[in-house]
């Protein structure tokens, strides 16, 4: 979804309140279907790679640095998410700071690892 098409969005869609009065918040297609119907109004094959049950979020109490929000980020679903562009699959948790971007990636492939120079004489 580009950045114009989400400002069209009414603000309704554009945020989701995360209420964690009885735990965890869980987002995924069984909770939030309308959210991600928007999400991928162009192409809704796309929501085949969206779980019912996609992401848990819980507070980072007592981890967050003093006077920062932090919100760890657990993947749910069974394809590989992005935390800030790091790969996060099927159970990893990321720690999420104001700002930071959490993506879905039906494919991902991990980069290759760097070659060690060889040895000098």
């Amino acid at each position: 979804v580009s950045p114009e098409d989400s400002v069209a969005w009414p603000s309704c869609m554009r945020r989701i309140r995360l209420d964690f009065a009885d735990g965890p918040f869980v987002l995924g297609r069984e909770t939030h279907a309308d959210v991600f119907e928007t999400l991928c109004a162009k192409d809704q094959g796309v929501l085949q790679y969206v779980s019912r049950r996609q992401f848990q979020f819980d507070l980072c109490e007592g981890d967050a640095p003093a006077g920062k929000d932090c919100l760890r980020v657990t993947n749910l679903g069974t394809n590989v998410a992005l935390a800030e562009l790091r790969p996060l699959r099927q159970g990893e948790s990321a720690e999420l700071g104001d700002g930071d971007c959490l993506a879905f990636a039906h494919e991902f492939t991990e980069p290759a690892p760097a070659e060690a120079a060889p040895a000098a004489p």
